[in-house]
């Protein structure tokens, strides 16, 4: 009896032992399925928002590499594309992102950008290709955009790492689990075996009964001696209250006949049998309620088959979320655009490649998989991807790299492509190259266009011929060509980032005060001025500043163009001398009745007073004195009237037009015209006159010249037909400048409308043929614009040309400087 009792406590022992290792062993199962659970992260959307700002970046270089201009709405499309993913990704981005640093300079950058390149590519259609700072932007905007898409294979690849970690570890405590819960179960089956009276059957029997399992105990004729509540509850088709003794063979065959005649089909019970019976196989199935069980039977010594029926549900379950997140991460890495690949480290085969290889490589994965990566690479770039072998062999670090190498696309092209690689090695040991390839194929092309067209645009600056410069705000020198060197001595390199002071400065400053105080919409009118370059063969270049404003209107750059024009000067100036000198000889007649009435004057003075000397002398008294005064006074004015119309002439002989431009009162220089002009239009019976403000504005250039450039006017005015010639001065506002305005009009016949368009081009006259050389207005035009102004011609509504002269006012800084000297 004490035996019996103590076999009793000790089986009592043992199975409460069995219990509490199937309660760890359960336990070891919750905590690998909060692990599991815990392992999912969802970044799907973030990832989503990425790769379509990556996509539509891409897209946006792809159309603009493809350099045709008939692509605009395609450009514009892209564009617009990218803008909304930009907005998207900017505004998901938050503090702990992995991408903040990348999408730091887009998103900040954003507006500006939008405002620089915007305006290009919509009116890329009628250019032939965008300018060098929207090229830049576009290539920047690019290489942001491969950063990006870096950092999301980055991310995705440690992503899917870490899952599978986690999952990992929680798949091994899951199975450990299952493990532990087997064996208790058996420990508890193997003592229920030992019981062999009532009292131990019953204890069995609740022992098994609170088991987590199902347990069925067959005998050593393979009939059925004990089952638990669970174990008949979860076997289909089967009542096993009903069928104690009997075999499993009966029983299943049995149940094979109850799950046909539920229309489940033909059941494969001979292979019921045998699994049975080979004592070593497990197998899973599912219950009618849907849980999943592991079924498995083993022998004990005395003969006795114990079948458990172990419930792992939750380890299925968990097993499909684990299926479900590497099919899920599977399909991100597969969804990524650029090639992830695996290489093993000594055979140099490809063991993995995602499904972008597929399209790159224009091949089925499986095809791709198992092929010697040098066969995928150029010949050419064969020994750089041997290199990096290499490198990694010798290395017992960590090594990693970029490197850009060409790689044999669908179809046999050649593509440039970036690859970032990096030694791993997994849990066996066994080392390998993993990394990705990204097609850069655009890019190279979109770079290669940049440098040609920027090669293309500095050969035609070296080939023009022309001084061309380029400075910026502060009149710093950004860059010359070789012409600029030619004509001023100054070597590129000694000139870049020097201010062009010593060059061409002083003329250049006014029209940079004009731009920046002008509104934006006249801030790009040129400006035109001449500069002399070298003391001893002086040459005579003509210079065109043009200012180049940023989005904001402000002016960033200058740029200059100079042309030489001393032997065009030369000649134009020798013609215009001969028409001028031809007018001087008509007014040479005019002005020798003009000095005729002067010199009558005189003789009749001194005739007057010789007779007062004579009559004097006669009566023997003095001289009438104040007479005398009074003759001498007419005979000095008239000898001033003579000497202003000489003077005149001889000054519009001579010419001044060597002098410096400086700032000066155009009223003298607007009578001394007239002055000078009136002797011929009066003999010709035309009335001529001046109407003049009462202040006019100081204007900046040569006061010789703009005397030269109405001399003209007014002789054209005077063979126009008209009987009256006038010339009106004022102030006038222009865009919120101020300028002085010349107009000088006749009554004459007007200018024939077919004339009017080309009037100021060389050799174009309305006078008849022998009497004009058709320089005239040309070189008034070309002196007006030097002086930074305008000229233009129309008819008037009342009959008869108005030619009109703009001029801006000189600056108050210059006008007190006039007024000082």
């Amino acid at each position: 009896m004490r035996d019996l009792l103590g076999r009793i406590a000790r089986g009592e022992g043992a199975l409460g032992a069995a219990c509490i290792a199937g309660l760890l062993a359960c336990g070891l199962i919750l905590i690998a399925a909060l692990t599991l659970e815990n392992a999912q992260v969802d970044r799907r959307s973030e990832a989503a928002e990425i790769r379509a700002l990556v996509a539509s970046g891409r897209e946006l270089g792809r159309v603009i590499a493809s350099a045709r201009p008939d692509n605009q709405p395609a450009a514009l499309q892209a564009w617009n594309r990218f803008t909304t993913s930009l907005d998207r990704a900017c505004g998901g981005l938050d503090a702990e992102s992995p991408y903040r640093a990348l999408l730091g300079r887009l998103c900040q950058d954003r507006d500006s950008m939008v405002e620089r390149m915007a305006p290009q590519i919509a009116v890329w259609g009628r250019s032939n290709f965008l300018d060098e700072a929207t090229m830049r932007e576009v290539v920047a905007i690019r290489a942001d955009v491969d950063r990006l898409a870096e950092r999301n294979d980055v991310e995705a690849a440690a992503h899917i790492e870490s899952m599978a970690r986690s999952n990992r570890n929680a798949l091994l405590e899951l199975i450990g689990g299952v493990v532990g819960f087997v064996c208790a179960s058996l420990i508890a089956a193997l003592l229920v075996l030992r019981v062999t009276n009532p009292y131990r059957r019953d204890l069995l029997r609740e022992t098994i009964e609170a088991l987590p399992a199902g347990v069925v105990l067959y005998d050593n004729k393979e009939r059925l001696v004990m089952f638990n509540s669970l174990a008949d509850e979860i076997s289909p088709g089967a009542d096993l209250a009903k069928s104690i003794g009997r075999t499993y063979a009966e029983l299943a065959a049995e149940n094979g006949r109850k799950l046909e005649g539920m229309g489940q089909g033909p059941q494969p019970v001979d292979a019921w049998v045998a699994r049975f019976r080979a004592k070593d196989t497990q197998t899973t199935r599912q219950a009618s309620d849907g849980r999943w069980f592991d079924w498995s039977e083993r022998l004990t010594p005395s003969g006795y088959t114990v079948g458990l029926r172990v419930d792992i549900t939750e380890k299925k379950r968990h097993e499909e979320a684990l299926e479900h997140a590497r099919a899920e991460y599977q399909s991100l890495v597969d969804s990524l655009t650029d090639v992830v690949f695996k290489v093993d480290f000594y055979s140099g085969l490809i063991t993995f490649a995602n499904a972008a290889a597929r399209d790159f490589f224009g091949r089925p994965v499986a095809a791709i998989v198992g092929t010697p990566v040098l066969d995928c690479v150029d010949p050419e770039d064969r020994p750089i991807v041997a290199g990096i072998a290499l490198s990694a062999a010798q290395s017992e670090g960590d090594v990693g790299d970029t490197v850009q190498i060409r790689m044999i696309a669908a179809g046999g092209a050649l593509r440039h492509v970036e690859v970032r690689y990096r030694k791993v090695v997994d849990e066996q040991g066994r080392k390998a190259i993993a990394g990705v390839i990204r097609d850069i194929e655009e890019r190279v092309q979109l770079e290669r266009r940049l440098a040609a067209e920027t090669a293309r645009l500095r050969s035609i600056v070296e080939s023009s011929g022309a001084l061309v410069a380029l400075v910026d705000r502060d009149l710093k020198v950004v860059m010359v060509n070789s012409g600029f060197s030619a004509m001023t001595g100054i070597a590129a390199a000694d000139a870049i980032g020097r201010p062009i002071d010593p060059v061409m400065a002083g003329p250049l400053l006014p029209a940079l005060d004009n731009w920046q105080q002008a509104p934006a919409r006249a801030a790009a009118t040129p400006a035109l001025f001449t500069v002399r370059f070298g003391a001893a063969g002086e040459r005579l270049v003509s210079v065109t500043a043009t200012p180049v404003a940023d989005a904001e209107g402000r002016i960033c750059n200058v740029v200059l163009m100079g042309v030489d024009e001393t032997e065009r000067r030369h000649a134009e100036q020798a013609l215009h001398d001969s028409e001028r000198f031809a007018t001087v000889g008509e007014m040479a007649g005019t002005m020798a009745h003009e000095l005729s009435q002067p010199l009558q004057v005189i003789n009749l003075a001194c005739a007057a007073a010789a007779e007062e000397l004579d009559d004097a002398g006669d009566r023997g008294a003095a001289a009438d004195t104040d007479y005398l005064k009074l003759k001498l006074d007419r005979i000095a004015q008239q000898v001033d009237a003579a000497s202003r119309i000489v003077g005149d002439l001889r000054a519009f002989v001579r010419g001044e037009a060597d002098r410096q431009p400086a700032p000066f009162d155009p009223g003298p220089a607007i009578e001394r015209a007239v002055n000078l002009t009136a002797y011929g239009m009066r003999q010709q019976g035309i009335a001529a006159s001046a109407r003049l403000a009462e202040t006019l504005p100081a204007v900046t250039g040569d006061v010789g010249r703009l005397e030269q450039v109405l001399v003209n006017l007014l002789n054209n005015a005077r063979d126009a037909g008209g009987r009256t010639v006038e010339v009106v001065a004022h102030s006038a506002e222009r865009d919120g400048r101020l300028f002085l305005r010349i107009a000088v009009q006749d009554s004459g016949h007007g200018i024939a409308p077919e004339l009017l368009p080309q009037l100021f081009v060389s050799f174009v006259t309305t006078k008849p043929r022998g009497t004009g050389t058709g320089l005239g207005l040309r070189i008034c035009r070309r002196i007006i614009e030097e002086m930074g102004g305008s000229i233009s011609a129309a008819n008037r509504a009342e009959g008869g040309a108005c030619f009109e002269i703009l001029l801006p006012a000189a600056r108050q800084a210059e006008q007190a400087q006039a007024e000082a000297a």
